[in-house]
């Protein structure tokens, strides 16, 4: 997975947030999972309740788009249950409406399985990338001090 915008940053900027689901094989994108927000004037950014699954059809490159459950256990009337498919009649990905998991098989064969609601719990703490500290940058961090006699 990969967030594109965290939790963090989406109330900075007023963006809701996002992460792409990638092939865990070949690294191939997948679909993205976007944190339905709405404006309240009294609280701000409000949590709709839902996740936006966006996911390119393989054959046509048409987005198609559908919601899943933001908590599992609660179904929503009007998300994405069983098959999905695209207008053209491509099969895209598999729902479970209670869990809101997605079933994905990539290009390459590999069977995805994702919960919406933990993908976007990686946006609300982000990995952070190991940082190499080079001799170059730790020269920078010595601090020099005089020679004062106490």
């Amino acid at each position: 997975m990969r967030v594109v915008s965290s939790t963090a940053d989406a109330q900075r900027s007023g963006q809701s947030p996002t992460v792409e689901v990638r092939c865990l094989d070949c690294f191939r994108r997948l679909f993205d999972v976007i944190e339905g927000w709405y404006f309240d004037a009294e609280y701000g950014h409000v949590s709709e309740g839902r996740l936006h699954v966006v996911r390119q059809c393989p054959e046509c490159k048409r987005k198609n788009r559908g919601y899943v459950t933001a908590e599992p256990g609660e179904e929503l009337d009007s998300g994405l249950s069983g098959p999905w498919y695209c207008s053209c009649g491509h099969w895209l990905a598999h729902a479970d409406p209670v869990r809101g998991r997605m079933k994905v098989r990539c290009r390459c064969h590999t069977e995805v399985r994702v919960v919406a609601s933990a993908a976007m719990g990686v946006a609300a703490n982000p990995p952070t990338p190991p940082v190499e500290m080079t001799d170059a940058a730790l020269d920078m961090f010595h601090i020099e001090y005089p020679d004062v006699p106490f």
